[in-house]
C-alpha cells in the first residue's frame, strides 16, 4: 500500500483543467449571445452606482438575484453536476442566496448614499466581475468562449455579489 504523504494535490482532483475548460466553452457556446446580455446589465447597474442614482443598488441586488438562479440551474445542475458530485449541493446555495437577495433588494437593504470609499469598493469589485473575469482568458491565451462572464459562472457572480456589502445599510 502506498504512504499516505506520498500523495499530492492532483492526486485528489476530480477532473483535469482542460475537462473543465471545456465544459465552460460549451456553456459559453451554448448560451450565446446571453454573455452580452449579462454583461449589459451589469454595466447599467455600474452606470447607475457611479452617478449615485437612487435604486442602483438594488437594480444590483435584483440583477445578482436573477444571476444567482441562472447559475444555479443553467451552470451548477445542467453543467457542471456532470463532473463534480458536489454540484447540487452547489446550486441550492446559490439558489439560497438569490432568495435572500430578492428580499433584501425587495426591503431596500442596499444604498447609493454609502461613503465614497464603500462605493470605490463595491465599483471596484463590480468592475473585476464585469471585466476583469471574462478578460482573464484572453490574457491566459485561451479561446475567448473560455472567459467566464458574471451571471453565467459561479466565481464573477460572486464577485458581483460581493459588491453588494459595502453599500448595506445596517439594520435593514
Amino acid at each position: 500500500m502506498v504512504e499516505w504523504w506520498t500523495y499530492v494535490p492532483s492526486d485528489f482532483q476530480l477532473f483535469s483543467g482542460r475537462t473543465y475548460a471545456r465544459l465552460v466553452q460549451a456553456h459559453n457556446q451554448a448560451l450565446w449571445p446571453a454573455q452580452l446580455l449579462m454583461a449589459g446589465c451589469g454595466a447599467v447597474a455600474l452606470l447607475g452606482l457611479l452617478t449615485r442614482r437612487r435604486g442602483a443598488a438594488q437594480l444590483l441586488a435584483g440583477l445578482a438575484a436573477l444571476w444567482c438562479i441562472t447559475v444555479a440551474w443553467d451552470f451548477l445542475l445542467l453543467r457542471y453536476a456532470q463532473i463534480h458530485w458536489g454540484a447540487p449541493v452547489m446550486a441550492v446555495g446559490f439558489a439560497a442566496q438569490a432568495v435572500v437577495l430578492a428580499v433584501l433588494a425587495r426591503r431596500g437593504a442596499f444604498t447609493t448614499d454609502a461613503a465614497a470609499r464603500e462605493r470605490a469598493v463595491a465599483v471596484g469589485l463590480l468592475l473585476v466581475a464585469l471585466a476583469g473575469a471574462p478578460l482573464l482568458a484572453g490574457w491566459l491565451g485561451g479561446s475567448w468562449w473560455r472567459a467566464e462572464v458574471v451571471g453565467l459562472m459561479p466565481a464573477p457572480t460572486v464577485l458581483a455579489m460581493l459588491a453588494l456589502a459595502p453599500l448595506a445599510r445596517p439594520g435593514v
